[in-house]
């Protein structure tokens, strides 16, 4: 059996790769990825020091998300053909698209005219849950996909898979 050389990461190395990435968005967020792996490394006594301490966060330059005005989202309502419920949906509950997508009929109330929303979106990014209340509406559009309902589990079924959505990443570019 060959003997291997180990591969001995230094700040050099690590430097190289950061300098790589194409944008400073990627640089911070394989630093920050870095960043946990040798900290890791650090408590389990791997590592002597984590060489990514030396290397400060790049300036990001963000971007303002565009937010439709009212007059835009009735035409996307309107183009968005059997999405329409799910676009209703995110609309009246103001919610984050993949709260939306994880929704599950357990998390419906009717009698109390409430849905419960999870996310990680906390600080310890533990799953926490928030019931808001309904408007009628909602509750319509939620009614008229409980009686249609493809699955007992979710409110949004992939009919490919029969399991809930991921993420719809083309969705609202395929509406536009």
């Amino acid at each position: 059996m060959p003997i291997q050389k180990a591969l001995t990461i230094d700040i050099p190395l690590v430097e190289k790769y950061l300098l790589k990435r194409p944008t400073n968005h990627n640089f911070n967020k394989d630093r920050t990825e870095l960043m946990k792996l040798f900290n890791w490394g650090l408590r389990r006594l791997m590592l002597p020091m984590n060489p990514v301490l030396l290397f400060d966060k790049l300036p990001v330059e963000r971007t303002k998300k565009a937010i439709p005005t009212p007059e835009q989202m009735v035409r996307i309502l309107v183009a968005a053909g059997a999405d329409r419920p799910m676009f209703q949906v995110i609309f009246y509950l103001m919610a984050r698209v993949d709260e939306v997508m994880r929704l599950k009929w357990e998390d419906v109330n009717f009698e109390h005219k409430a849905v419960c929303l999870w996310t990680r979106k906390r600080r310890r990014g533990n799953w926490e849950s928030d019931w808001l209340d309904m408007n009628d509406e909602l509750e319509q559009v939620l009614w008229g996909l409980w009686q249609k309902r493809q699955s007992d589990e979710w409110v949004f079924v992939n009919p490919k898979t029969g399991t809930r959505w991921g993420y719809r990443y083309k969705l609202l570019r395929g509406i536009c």
